[in-house]
């Protein structure tokens, strides 16, 4: 029984909700005949008699699980055209109205919210775990004269969500002695037999702390799909549902992306026949995955772990009734879509180029080319082109991560996400030293890279198990040839890009007692971007260091007497200074070519101001700035602006 905290169970709903809005217009309009000059009213109105209908439902079965219901119908009450002058067209429009009308669009969403119940039980109460999902459909009434020839459009989606966290320190904690060293009472020795006890504890302590430096892990994954049908017929009754309560059956209502739905619906006479349908059957899958470990090896020591993964994929095909066999076919499949993974290029970070601009990373990206080439020939013999994209892919991961390429997987996309982090200490405040002259004192460093197809499509001669029931990470090496005999990978790929940013890659901020702040940061940033279709490299690397240098100080005294006496400043004077300098540098690079720097500069900036508050309402601030760019290419000149002034701020606000 002490197992569980607390139960509940509603067998009823919390809220339901109902909204019928009725709306008859009669619209004017104005015209003019330009050949007699006369204006007036035209007698042929038009007519708009709309019905919307909203319901709503929630229901919290328990204090865990819950589920929201909403639906919205848009329907239009035809009229006979003209005015309603007999008892005939009244009729037609009671009935009209007693069936609810002609519906235009239907939408409805489920979704249904579960919180795991791991904090009922004392050996998982330190474990979150939440669980969404969410089904919605619509249905598109397609124009009255044409229903027989387009149909209608069905589309449902699916987003599901499931997040957890994992508290390490409330697992720690139910030992008591472990509970004692994540919150150290503040206790001091009173004699020397005390001093050589804690001594000893010390070294325990701190051995035991060190191995509880993993102190929380968030896991979050998403998958957001969507299926939509044209040429669809039944109309919607129910919940989706047609009146028959088949079409277009409980699962597609309920977000169910089987690409069956199709053939289902041709089969089951839900299709129009009709060879003028251009609209494509489509489907699309977007899956986000990331997780975050924070980590305190030592006190006032942070560092925080990530790793992400991104999909996007689309598949579309014309799917319609053909005369000659009398059966629905698929026709132009496609799939296109991108693809980003957390990656890690720290072990080729700070290679320097050489002289004459050349880079050891791409000469050894140029060398493995061969290795690749000879671990896909094993694989299949028709493998010869050393520039194809099965080949160029891996030996640029390879060299750019700085691993050895006749062990790196063979794909252009890479299933296991790299690494990243992020590292903060504030530890140096506890030394006297420090902590005499400073409020804070925090130095920091960040380093995050990713891996990204910006895009892929499908080639024409791949049309068979294109769909997304396929994980793009498990597709299959090239297998089959063009006219003139070279391989063709499945997926054709415009470009990739691997990127890399230190920001910072050293970063220190300080804020002193007397009201002094400085910063210092030093950012670097690289990127790689791999064109597939001429094999060329363009490389872009930006070094940025920063600093800044600020104070505020009140009964500053003015440097020169007035009317011979000295005078201060009874108010805050701020002073702020912001130097920046900043080197970047594109470079084309070419197989078995010289490499040339395209552009790039070499900028500085310099920007002190000073600022005086005169009083509540009025603010004065006189400030230069001064900037050089010096280019690095010869088609580009020599750039400087300088900038002063003073500026008056006077505020009306209360």
């Amino acid at each position: 029984l002490q197992l569980i905290q607390d139960f509940n169970i509603s067998l009823l709903p919390n809220s339901f909700g109902v909204r019928w809005d009725l709306d008859r217009r009669f619209i004017k309009t104005q015209y003019r005949n330009n050949e007699l000059g006369t204006e007036g009213v035209d007698p042929n109105f038009e007519k708009a008699f709309t019905w919307k209908r909203t319901y709503s439902l929630r229901w919290n079965f328990s204090k865990n699980l819950t589920l929201d219901y909403s639906a919205r119908t848009n329907a239009i009450i035809d009229e006979p055209e003209g005015d309603i002058d007999s008892q005939e067209k009244k009729d037609v429009i009671v009935n009209n109205l007693l069936s609810f009308g002609r519906t235009k669009r239907f939408d409805q969403d489920f979704r249904f919210n579960y919180k795991l119940p791991l904090d009922k039980f004392p050996m998982t109460d330190w474990i979150n775990a939440d669980y969404r999902y969410a089904a919605g459909y619509t249905w598109i009434s397609g124009s009255l004269d044409q229903i027989e020839i387009l149909g209608n459009v069905i589309e449902n989606s699916l987003d599901r969500t499931l997040s957890g966290k994992f508290d390490f320190v409330k697992l720690y904690n139910k030992s008591g002695f472990l509970k004692d060293i994540n919150s150290p009472p503040r206790r001091r020795p009173t004699n020397r037999n005390d001093t050589t006890t804690v001594n000893e504890n010390k070294g325990l302590k701190n051995t035991l702390r060190l191995i509880m430096m993993v102190r929380s892990l968030n896991v979050n994954w998403s998958k957001k799909e969507a299926t939509r049908l044209p040429g669809y017929l039944p109309t919607p009754f129910l919940f989706g549902m047609d009146s028959s309560w088949t079409s277009p059956g409980w699962d597609f209502v309920l977000g169910s992306q089987d690409p069956g739905i199709r053939q289902t619906a041709a089969d089951s006479d839900w299709l129009v026949k009709s060879v003028n349908l251009t609209t494509p059957f489509t489907q699309t899958a977007a899956e986000d995955f990331n997780y975050r470990i924070a980590i305190e090896p030592i006190r006032d020591l942070a560092i925080q772990l990530d790793a992400k993964k991104n999909k996007l994929d689309r598949y579309q095909e014309i799917f319609r009734f053909d005369t000659l066999t009398t059966a629905f076919q698929s026709l132009s499949p496609t799939r296109t879509g991108s693809y980003a993974i957390s990656f890690n290029m720290i072990n080729t970070s700070f290679i320097p180029d050489n002289k004459d601009n050349t880079s050891p990373v791409f000469q050894t990206f140029e060398s493995n080319r061969q290795i690749i080439l000879d671990r896909l020939k094993a694989i299949n013999p028709a493998f010869e082109d050393l520039n194809s994209q099965d080949v160029l892919v891996p030996s640029l991961l390879a060299a750019y991560a700085g691993e050895d390429a006749s062990i790196v997987p063979l794909t252009s996309f890479p299933a296991r996400p790299s690494i990243n982090w992020r590292v903060d200490y504030k530890g140096l405040m506890r030394l006297k030293s420090f902590s005499e002259v400073f409020q804070a004192f925090n130095i920091s460093h960040s380093y995050v890279s990713t891996y990204a197809v910006t895009s892929y499509t499908n080639s024409l001669l791949y049309t068979d198990d294109i769909s997304l029931d396929n994980n793009i990470e498990d597709f299959a090496l090239a297998s089959l040839t063009n006219d003139n005999g070279d391989l063709v990978p499945v997926y054709i790929i415009n470009q990739v890009v691997v990127s890399e940013r230190f920001a910072p890659l050293v970063g220190i901020n300080v804020r002193t007692k007397s009201r002094m702040t400085a910063s210092l940061m030093v950012n670097r940033e690289r990127n790689i971007a791999l064109n597939l279709s001429n094999a060329q490299v363009t490389e872009t690397n930006n070094k940025d260091y920063v600093f800044s240098l600020g104070f505020t100080k009140a009964n500053i005294k003015i440097p020169f007497r007035i009317q011979g006496r000295t005078v201060a400043l009874a108010n805050d004077l701020t002073f702020r200074l912001d130097f920046n300098v900043k080197d970047s540098k594109i470079v084309q690079r070419k197989i078995d070519e010289v490499n040339t720097i395209t552009n790039g500069n070499i900028s500085f900036q310099f920007r002190p101001n000073v600022s005086y508050v005169l009083n509540q309402r009025l603010n004065l601030k006189f400030y230069f700035e001064r900037s050089i760019n010096q280019p690095r290419v010869s088609n580009s000149f020599r750039r400087s602006t300088t900038s002063f002034g003073t500026q008056v701020r006077f505020s009306l606000a209360q």
